[in-house]
């Protein structure tokens, strides 16, 4: 109940002071006049939304009242102040004169003659008797006697007790007293609450009863329009702001004396703005609570709040007043919004007008701009002002920064729509445009889609020719985007004039629209890289901030013109723009040399903060990309230039768009792995596997002057993202060495011009001709590679053709299929082995992955380990060897002894180098997974252990009958590697055997995985040999150790279904160890059922492996 209570006084639109004292009880006084009236007065004159006094007992706090504007009060008030228009009053219902009441009574009694017209229906109103006794009375006479009183008046102690200790009852006096002694009493008991001579909080007070209130609505406005002089504004604030009634009492006082009403609202302002302004003085420690407005300062507000509602005229008076304070600006926005109505004029004045004060000019942006950006809760939380269906909730009846955001920017679009229609563009809407981008700056607001589309299209659609001087500074390329709004703005420009501060205003403008145009900046960048992402706000608002009203204007100028760069660029700015666009047309303009800005722009996809969207979000294919990144690079071109002498007499075909293309993948593959995003389009891997990076590579080295300001961040970005497209460098020199070797070969094969090939003549039916003619006429092969390589050097082909399109390279892969067995053969020339080599090397990469494949599977060995997985071609790509490098090993062991064995050992650098990446790059993404990072690391050290191995003893001349030292065998067994891989060892490596000789050690070890590789070892082993020396001693030692686990080992449960089937192996390779394994495996079976019949079993995945095991040692 204690929650709820305090819940319920958090979401008051206001706390009203709470009274020091108890009442008299509302009932007390039932038998008196105003208590029959007060049902009928109280619902217009300002209804109250304080408690009664058995309300304030219970400590319940006051539901909103719900107010709307008092009706028809401008038109009542004009006539109260001037007595002007009494005819308008007559067709005006009594309801809504009701709360005017005791003004117009007043109007009535002066001038006789025009009651009825002034009164008309609310004459036979049962308050207007009451009201015309007060009317009628001598204030004159009642004031001479409050003089004589004071002076006779006996003192008071500070407790409100006359000297003899008596307490006046002033609800008492006031019950029995005539109209006139209840105006005296009501005027000597303001006086003495102004001055503080007694309580505020008396019991007996007439204040803080609301049994009187509806008589004191009557009495006191009359008793202050008839004496002005006693009744001032700052005693009525004084003396009625803290009373439990005094805000309903001041609120109906000043509506019936609109004179009083131009300083009051300044006093009640000038109450806030001190206490707030002692506040701030105060030192105060950080743990110290937030501070909470006192009583005073909260009557304050909310009487503000109450004389806006009653009419344009007070609600106008108030907020100058807090305008002038600079306070409260949430209550003014609030009566802008929903009584004035003039947003547009109150921020033009508030946001670009300042003031003199003490000789010191003063600017009201900074008092708005502190609320706007602000992220504190306001002090008094209000409520609307006006009544509106289904505001039932508190968060929609009560105000708060993020409402009165909204709504003021709502309320300025439909007056700039209003505008546009009526006018077009015109002054008053490039004002409005000023207004909409300062809010959009300080409030540090994102403008919503209405609004952006709404000034983007209305500014593009002024037909102003700009002068020359504001296309200089636009630039061509910010034409194609919102042109007309870069143009209009800077419009006032002058080719031979100075920067003025209008201009330097509009340059602002411009730039503030586009950098804040969050929305089409996001899609504009997610259309560029091709994936959904998020451009970081934080970089935003750091340039939002530095294209501020500065003093140096070139700045701004610059910033403007690198909206869309073009030339000279901006690389930071760039990101706010049309990205793919810009991007594009600066790489097919590009000539060489190439500038600095332009590889900049391109660069700055690195530098972008992004992250990746939502999942749901939508996934731009780019296709326009594509079809330019294609397009722009040209293998054969490259090839032509890169084979040319360096002489200056080139022919003025510029390379540097397909150079600086290839700059483009780069960056954008960098992304996206930076992202952790792969293959976001189908064409993307094909596009980069199928790049000539070698070849563009050599051109920028051969032509090193034009590209001085590309070639280092090239090269670094790329040896970074594809180190095996730049292993192969190194193997250059052999490639020469070979073809001089041809060249010289002679002695056994003449190449003479007849034998010269014809690249047209080239096909598979040629090919296999000179294939089965190879063996007694090899100059026929000799000439088909010569043919097959000056093709391949050519680069007679364009990415479009091969891109994602296998079938071109039938040629190629007819070669190696038709080949490759007769190079494997002993009785092969070696020249046709280094023909072959050199017309390997010479293939473009686009060539390289699917001709690999092709390649393996010519030399695969059959029967191998792997057979299993290579049934079917589907099962076996490029991406299949680099996840599994081993599997390249099983090749035929002739390749070995052949000089194809150099660019196969770099083939298989080449998949490692790229499975070492992919395994890196989990290891990135498993984060602080530091079990999973070090199981990475250690099967990368076992597989190039596993390589190493497996090559030495491929390539030992003695074919294998000399082993590998124990040292290095003992080492690669000792570091472990994928279990599946031990056939493969044991099926190419020999000197396998001899692991029986370290076995033993290697159960001793005491990580678990290491003895289960063991165990795992050991069966392979003696079951391949098991007439070795030691192949029994060592399989007893593994039964013997199971044995000793599952007798002694608690816990040991995982550690024996891994092992349970080797063991049962070992027990079919030796039957005399049969029994004991036997007992193990019915001991493991007993551990994992369950314990009686029926029940689940307490480690099925035990039970399971013990059965099976169990299972292929009966079976035999």
């Amino acid at each position: 109940m204690v929650r709820k209570a305090k819940k319920e006084q958090e979401s008051n639109i206001f706390h009203p002071p709470k009274k020091l004292r108890t009442a008299r009880a509302a009932g007390d006084s039932d038998s008196t006049a105003p208590a029959a009236t007060a049902t009928a007065a109280a619902s217009k004159l300002g209804a109250s939304s304080r408690p009664s006094d058995q309300q304030q007992a219970s400590n319940q706090p006051p539901k909103p009242s719900g107010l709307g504007l008092w009706p028809m009060a401008d038109d009542i008030l004009e006539f109260v102040r001037h007595r002007v228009f009494p005819e308008r009053l007559h067709a005006i219902d009594a309801s809504m004169k009701l709360p005017f009441a005791p003004s117009l009574l007043l109007a009535a009694c002066d001038d006789p003659e025009q009651r009825h017209c002034v009164l008309g229906n609310l004459e036979d109103h049962r308050c207007v008797s009451r009201a015309l006794e007060y009317a009628r009375l001598d204030y004159g006479e009642i004031s001479c006697n409050i003089g004589a009183e004071a002076e006779n008046a006996a003192p008071m102690d500070e407790d409100g007790l006359l000297d003899g200790g008596e307490s006046p009852d002033e609800c008492l006096a006031f019950e029995q007293a005539t109209e006139k002694g209840r105006v005296e009493l009501v005027i000597t008991s303001l006086l003495g609450r102004a001055s503080k001579a007694t309580s505020n909080s008396s019991m007996g007070s007439i204040w803080n009863n609301t049994a009187y209130l509806s008589e004191l609505r009557l009495l006191l406005p009359i008793a202050v329009s008839r004496c002005p002089g006693i009744f001032t504004p700052e005693l009525l604030v004084k003396s009625l702001l803290t009373a439990a009634c005094g805000i309903e009492l001041l609120v109906t006082t000043l509506a019936n004396n609109p004179s009083l009403v131009e300083r009051a609202p300044t006093l009640l302002v000038d109450l806030v703005k001190r206490e707030l302004d002692q506040e701030s003085a105060r030192e105060k420690s950080p743990a110290e609570p937030r501070f909470k407005p006192s009583r005073e300062m909260e009557a304050a507000v909310w009487t503000l709040f109450k004389l806006c509602q009653v009419s344009r005229s007070f609600a106008s008076t108030c907020r100058d007043a807090m305008v002038e304070a600079m306070v409260l600006e949430e209550l003014a926005l609030l009566v802008t919004l929903e009584v004035l109505h003039d947003e547009f004029e109150f921020l033009s004045e508030v946001l670009f007008k300042s003031f003199t004060l003490g000789g010191t000019v003063h600017s009201l942006l900074p008092w708005l701009a502190q609320y706007l950006s602000s992220r504190e809760k306001s002090l008094l939380p209000l409520p609307r002002m006006t009544d509106k269906e289904g505001l039932s909730t508190p968060s929609e009846r009560f105000v708060n920064k993020e409402w009165v955001t909204c709504e003021l920017r709502k309320a300025l679009l439909r007056h700039a729509r209003r505008i546009k229609q009526k006018k077009g563009w015109c002054p008053e809407l490039y004002a409005h445009l000023k207004i909409y981008c300062v809010l959009i700056r300080v409030g540090d607001i994102s403008p919503s889609f209405e609004e952006s589309d709404f000034w983007l299209k209305t500014i593009a659609q002024d037909k102003t020719k700009p002068p020359c001087c504001s296309q200089r500074l636009a630039g061509s390329p910010t034409r194609l985007l919102y042109h007309g709004c870069v143009s209009y703005l800077l419009s006032p420009v002058k080719q031979d004039s100075g920067f003025s501060s209008t201009v330097e205003l509009a340059i602002w403008l411009s730039v503030q629209l586009f950098l804040r145009n969050l929305n089409n900046i996001a899609q504009f960048v997610r259309e560029s890289l091709g994936i959904h992402v998020t451009v970081h706000h934080g970089l935003m608002h750091d340039f939002a901030s530095a294209a501020g009203i500065t003093s140096d204007p070139s700045l701004i100028a610059n910033a403007v013109a690198a909206l869309r760069p073009q030339g000279a660029l901006a690389g930071n700015v760039r990101c706010f723009t049309d990205i793919l666009g810009a991007v594009i047309h600066s790489i097919s303009r590009a000539r060489e040399p190439v500038c600095r800005e332009v590889v900049h722009l391109i660069q700055s996809y690195m530098d972008l903060p992004v992250q990746q969207g939502n999942a749901k979000g939508p996934i731009f294919k780019a296709v326009e990309l594509e079809t330019f990144l294609l397009d722009a690079i040209s293998p054969g071109s490259l090839s032509f230039y890169n084979n040319c002498s360096d002489d200056g007499l080139r022919e003025a075909v510029d390379q540097a768009p397909a150079v600086l293309a290839t700059y483009f993948i780069l960056c954008r593959e960098h992304l996206l792995r930076s992202l952790g995003v792969d293959d976001d389009v189908k064409w993307w891997p094909d596009l980069v596997s199928g790049t000539p990076w070698r070849l563009v590579l050599s051109y920028m080295e051969k032509f090193s002057s034009q590209y001085e300001n590309l070639l280092p961040q090239w090269l670094a970005l790329a040896t970074a993202l594809f180190p095996e497209k730049f292993i192969v460098l190194n193997h250059l020199d052999q490639m020469e060495a070979t073809d001089r070797l041809i060249d010289t070969v002679g002695v056994d094969v003449a190449m003479t011009d007849e034998h010269a090939a014809d690249r047209d003549s080239l096909s598979v039916d040629a090919i296999q001709s000179a294939r089965k003619k190879a063996p007694s006429e090899p100059q026929l092969i000799l000439r088909v590679l010569d043919g097959m390589r000056r093709r391949a050097s050519s680069y007679d082909w364009k990415l479009t053709d091969v891109v994602g399109k296998p079938s071109y390279w039938t040629l190629e892969s007819t070669l190696i299929k038709e080949l490759l067995p007769f190079l494997l053969d002993p009785t092969c020339p070696h020249d046709v082995q280094a023909k072959f080599c050199s017309w390997w090397y010479a293939l473009p990469d686009a060539a390289k992955e699917p001709l690999i494949i092709v390649f393996f599977k010519a030399i695969k060995v059959s029967g191998s380990a792997y057979t299993g997985l290579l049934k079917e071609d589907t099962l076996l790509s490029y991406r299949t060897l680099v996840r599994d490098p081993l599997l390249f090993l099983s090749c035929d062991p002739r390749l070995f002894r052949t000089p194809m064995l150099a660019f196969y050992l770099d083939t298989l650098m080449e998949i490692l180098i790229v499975n070492r990446r992919l395994c890196e790059a989990s290891i990135l993404e498993s984060g602080k997974d530091g079990l999973r990072r070090e199981e990475i690391a250690t099967a990368l050290v076992s597989q190039y252990s596993a390589v190493c191995q497996i090559l030495l003893e491929r390539c030992d001349l003695s074919q294998g009958k000399e082993s590998l030292s124990m040292a290095m065998n003992k080492l690669v067994c000792k570091t472990g590697y994928d279990s599946t891989r031990i056939p493969v060892m044991l099926e190419h490596v020999p000197a396998m055997v001899h692991c029986l000789d370290f076995l033993d050690e290697l159960l001793q070890q005491q990580q678990q995985h290491k003895q289960v590789f063991a165990i795992l070892l050991a069966s392979h082993v003696t079951r391949c040999y098991p007439e070795a020396n030691l192949s029994f001693q060592v399989a007893e030692r593994v039964v013997s150790h199971v044995t000793y686990i599952l007798s002694k080992v608690a816990g040991s449960s995982e550690f024996l279904a891994q092992i349970l089937q080797p063991v049962a192996e070992i027990a079919t390779t030796f039957p005399v160890l049969a029994p004991k394994v036997v007992a193990i495996l019915q001991s493991c079976s007993r551990a994992g059922a369950s314990l009686k019949a029926g029940g689940p079993p307490r480690d099925a995945k035990l039970e399971a492996a013990a059965v099976g095991a169990l299972g292929l040692v009966v079976g035999t």
